[in-house]
């Protein structure tokens, strides 16, 4: 994901903030590391599966911002839930 959207950015007619954006994507995988990943096509056909992914990833992100809170926890933690309120 991280790599398309790098080959993708100079095409857009519209200006993205790149390096936030890749952010997001790189937090997105590691809540996922932590919890597990769902294919989209799973989500999709069974919203359970879906409710339950999001429920996960919600009590991996607090957990991943304490592990950090010395470092970019809290910024780690916002930039999920910009990704996640973007996606929904």
């Amino acid at each position: 994901m991280s790599l398309m959207a790098i080959l993708i950015e100079p095409l857009l007619d519209e200006k993205v903030d790149l390096a936030s954006l890749l952010k997001m994507i790189i937090i997105h995988d590691l809540v996922e590391a932590e919890v597990g990943d769902v294919s989209v096509l799973d989500q999709i056909r069974n919203l359970e599966i879906r409710k339950i992914k999001k429920q996960n990833e919600e009590q991996a992100i607090p957990k991943i911002r304490q592990m950090l809170a010395t470092s970019n926890g809290q910024e780690i933690y916002d930039l999920f839930y910009e990704f996640d309120e973007k996606n929904h």
